[in-house]
């Protein structure tokens, strides 16, 4: 339950899943990795998913639950951080690998963040 960085070389990509959703406006704010997080949230066990959105905690609950070999999942908010513009720019450039090579994308269809 932390960070790590993700390898973009077709070669060396590890498997992962995807999560795609909405945040809504009334999410709650604290969740999302920014500048002032992003070092503490590298450390082991640095997430709590119990203080995760529903959406999201539900989404980290299934991939760690299934019985394939997925050890990691993209989420945005978490995985970019929500207030650097190069960390923006750098992710949207290689947005395509990250979801193209997803073994499989999560997509809540309904709902927010917080409706799970």
């Amino acid at each position: 339950m932390n960070l790590i960085h993700l390898k973009l070389d077709k070669e060396q990509l590890e498997p992962h899943a995807a999560l795609s959703y909405v945040r809504g406006t009334k999410y709650e704010s604290g969740y999302e990795t920014r500048l002032s997080n992003i070092m503490r949230r590298k450390e082991d066990s640095a997430l709590i998913i119990d203080d995760l959105p529903c959406t999201i905690k539900d989404a980290i609950l299934l991939v760690k639950n299934l019985a394939v070999r997925v050890r990691f999942i993209w989420i945005d908010s978490m995985c970019s951080s929500q207030d650097s513009v190069m960390s923006w720019g750098l992710n949207a450039e290689s947005m395509h690998l990250i979801l193209g090579n997803a073994c499989f994308t999560i997509c809540a269809a309904d709902g927010d963040s917080g409706t799970g």
